[in-house]
């Protein structure tokens, strides 16, 4: 990496944790970016080089610490005596249960930014999603790799079965966030309870 590629990384960087910081403390509608940019000690018109508006670097600022999903190690499913819900849910939940480092107060102001950005120029798609794509191409291999070692049927349709889970997660997830006496455990128990439903023999 050159000099002006690890500055690049130094400044991003500095803001993004900047940012979460102020974010978390003050909310999103008290926040703006000149507040970041002055805590960050950077100027304004930097950290717009970098972010092109306040709900960009809110999403991103609050999604880095969820991005990076568990690494999932292929080798240890031939000796693993769990069955193909209990392999396939454990790592589901290993990425899910980094959700609740965040307050729900804060979801419920990510959840409608995202939304909205989703529908503008503002913000990639792909950035937004980037910690669900992520983990549900870790999915598709362990379940692929689940096929290979004859846990599953070869005929086992594997890209339904991952638009079932993404469903699931993205239909209880919004549940969380919206309903009041919604709690994160009982949420993540309805996510296990569709996993199963994926991965009920009677199906197979």
């Amino acid at each position: 990496m050159g000099i002006r590629e690890e500055n690049r990384k130094y400044y991003r960087d500095k803001i993004l944790l900047t940012a979460r910081e102020v974010f978390t403390s003050q909310g999103y509608e008290n926040t703006t970016i000149e507040q970041i940019a002055k805590k960050a000690e950077i100027g304004l018109g930097t950290a717009y080089n970098y972010f092109k508006s306040k709900e960009e670097l809110f999403i991103l600022s609050m999604a880095e610490n969820i991005a990076d999903t568990t690494e999932i190690d292929l080798e240890d499913l031939q000796a693993t005596t769990k069955n193909v819900n209990e392999i396939v849910t454990d790592a589901i939940m290993k990425h899910i249960k980094k959700m609740n480092w965040v307050n729900k107060k804060i979801w419920k102001i990510a959840f409608p930014v995202i939304l909205s950005s989703m529908k503008s120029d503002k913000l990639s798609i792909h950035e937004v999603m980037k910690a669900d794509f992520k983990l549900m191409d870790k999915i598709r291999t362990l379940i692929n790799q689940l096929k290979t070692d004859h846990r599953l049927p070869s005929d086992f349709d594997t890209p339904t079965a991952i638009d079932l889970i993404f469903g699931s997660l993205f239909l209880q997830l919004s549940m969380y966030v919206y309903a009041n006496d919604c709690t994160f455990e009982q949420t993540c128990e309805r996510i296990k309870t569709d996993i199963r439903f994926v991965f009920a023999r009677k199906w197979l």
